[in-house]
């Protein structure tokens, strides 16, 4: 789960730690990330080839990869 620390509509702390944890419980393999400085839905306006698609987004779509099993397009 990706949030920027600075998400207006959502709490880091309640909505993506507290639910990461409670998956983490059950046996379900995830990672939390809280992206310094960015706001809700940030990664919309990312820059091809920029610093959030590289350092955020790129890192994350390897991560899904390995479970669905393909090579990330990214």
């Amino acid at each position: 789960m990706i949030m920027g620390e600075e998400d207006v509509l959502f709490d880091c702390n309640s909505h993506m730690f507290e639910f990461g944890k409670k998956l983490q419980e059950m046996g379900v393999d995830c990672e939390m990330m809280a992206v310094k400085g960015k706001g809700h839905a940030f990664d919309i306006w990312a820059e091809s080839g920029g610093n959030v698609q590289v350092n955020v987004l790129r890192p994350n779509i390897e991560w899904i990869s390995q479970f669905i099993q393909t090579k990330p397009l990214l």
